[in-house]
């Protein structure tokens, strides 16, 4: 599978936003540049990162856990806007 590398625009910039462990082993980080993160993994698939997905995901997989905690609870997400 090639890296997968999910961005946002920030400051007239996309930025990397998350990223697979794959990425991350060519030294791609959340933060940096998506210029600087093709650099280093020149074959990634970039996507569009998508908060509204991330967040009920978090909160599909905090409804899940209750079966095995009553105190399970989704954090907000936080990202770089």
């Amino acid at each position: 599978l090639p890296p997968i590398i999910l961005t946002a625009p920030f400051r007239g910039k996309d930025i990397v936003i998350r990223c697979c462990e794959n990425a991350q082993k060519y030294e791609v980080r959340s933060g940096m540049n998506l210029a600087d993160a093709r650099a280093l993994a020149g074959d990634a698939l970039v996507l569009p990162f998508r908060s509204d997905l991330e967040a009920h995901a978090v909160k599909q997989f905090a409804l899940w856990s209750y079966r095995f905690s009553p105190l399970a609870a989704p954090e907000p997400v936080t990202d770089l806007r």
